[in-house]
């Protein structure tokens, strides 16, 4: 299942690592006693580039390559990026061009060079790591549980001492719950004749769904939480190839489950208060830009000072993000108003990206950016869409569904918490989806 050999030469691992990997750098340091420094990150990342370099040119030595379509929109909106980085530079810039190696073309490039083994390989791995969380996960609750601790009362708790612990975690635990779902409806699973054999990891496979369940329960991720209902969804409704009584018995397990973690996590009225914030309408000032709102000034927030007055949590100040991002777009529908200028014109402390790639390509890069951007994010959804209902092999249906599943996954993660310049996920799914697009389908017999 994990043989040296094929961790090292598939692309599958280096892109767990580079997509998952930070969170288990910031547990083992935690647990060590030890801060975790950007010259941690630098190698980290640094390592993951080397390793996927070579890789990649070995396997295309081997299978060779050739541009497709997708190739060529990814090519020229990057080159778009760094035109608008360029056109409208500042000191701020650098720190976001050191993401795009690492964030944007390397996810790109590991995804691209994946092949239906490598597909299997990746989420085997996912569930892997999922494994390992929650082997952590015992020890970061009664961490958090310590009197006089000062998150013990918080919504969410701060795990591996760090303030991004819970995102990242929520991250792994949401791709590693749909990459064990679609493992479970697998058809080299469901079909196999010697069933009795596979009880033992079937049973497993659903004790482990049910601790994964109740581990995002209880870091309240809620971003993540969204995001794989509707991978699970999409999981769903593209699986012809498995019965829907066993679909229902799996979501009915996953429901059930779920609303008794929901029930004790509800008891503390921090965590009921944190979800309740989801169904809050956004505040009335966004029905419209106050008359008093200073426009498209420099260093002025584009709605008016009146309107940043009514951030109140991370959801209100979500809503005002999308606001300004549209306000901008809206200003200036051409060009944008430059690749990471965003903050120039949204709320103090609030932020320097609206945290949805979406609205940000189109605030930032406007109208052309988004010619670029948008037939990328089509052709991710269209591409295993359309090979899921061409092809008749169930093996490749059973692919398609569970890519599906996770390019839903990453797209909506990125509406909450993304940025174009570091959206690693949603670059990886792009990547994944040109592999597919054409002229490989020989390299696929091995699915």
């Amino acid at each position: 299942m994990f043989k040296t050999e094929n961790l090292i030469a598939s692309p599958a691992m280096p892109a767990a690592i580079l997509l998952y990997g930070i969170v288990f750098g910031f547990a083992t340091w935690s647990y060590l006693g030890w801060p975790w420094q950007r010259i941690d990150t630098i190698l980290l990342y640094g390592a993951i580039a080397v390793w996927t370099v070579g890789m990649i040119a070995y396997r295309w030595s081997s299978t060779g390559f050739s541009m497709n379509r997708m190739d060529i929109f990814f090519s020229a909106f990057v080159l778009w990026v760094l035109g608008s980085t360029a056109m409208h530079w500042w000191t701020g810039t650098t720190a976001y061009l050191e993401y795009l190696p690492f964030f944007v073309i390397l996810p790109y490039l590991l995804g691209r060079t994946m092949l239906a083994q490598d597909m299997d390989l990746f989420r085997k791995i996912l569930i892997g790591m999922g494994a390992i969380m929650l082997l952590l996960m015992p020890l970061e609750y009664w961490r958090n549980s310590q009197p006089g601790f000062r998150y013990v009362n918080a919504p969410t708790p701060l795990l591996f001492g760090h303030g991004h612990g819970v995102m990242l975690a929520g991250l792994m635990l949401s791709a590693s719950l749909l990459a064990l779902i679609s493992l479970l409806m697998s058809p080299a699973i469901t079909n196999n004749p010697a069933k009795s054999n596979r009880r033992p990891y079937l049973r497993l496979g659903y004790l482990m769904l049910g601790l994964l369940t109740l581990a995002m329960v209880w870091i309240s991720s809620r971003g993540s939480v969204v995001a794989v209902a509707l991978g699970i969804i999409a999981l769903f409704l593209f699986s012809s190839f498995f019965e829907w009584k066993k679909k229902l018995a799996i979501l009915l397990y996953i429901g059930l489950i779920a609303l008794v973690g929901y029930t004790f996590s509800f008891q503390n009225k921090y965590h009921r208060e944190y979800y309740q914030q989801l169904f809050v309408p956004p505040a009335a000032s966004l029905n419209g830009v106050s008359p008093h709102a200073p426009g498209l000034r420099y260093g002025k927030p584009i709605l008016g000072e009146a309107t940043c007055k009514n951030i109140s949590s991370s959801i209100s100040e979500r809503w005002i993000h999308y606001r300004t991002a549209w306000e901008l777009f809206r200003a200036k529908p051409g060009t944008g108003v430059g690749a990471n200028s965003y903050g120039f014109y949204s709320c103090p402390n609030s932020g320097q990206y609206p945290h949805t790639t979406v609205l940000q390509i189109l605030a930032e890069l406007g109208a052309l950016g988004a010619l670029l951007y948008f037939p990328l994010v089509w052709m991710m959804f269209s591409v295993p869409i359309k090979r899921y209902r061409t092809e008749a092999s169930t093996s490749t249906k059973a692919n398609m569904s569970w890519l599906i599943a996770f390019v839903i996954l990453q797209f909506t993660t990125n509406q909450f918490n993304g940025n174009y310049f570091m959206s690693a996920g949603l670059y990886f799914v792009m990547g994944l989806a040109a592999s597919w697009l054409n002229g490989v389908r020989g390299k696929r017999v091995k699915a």
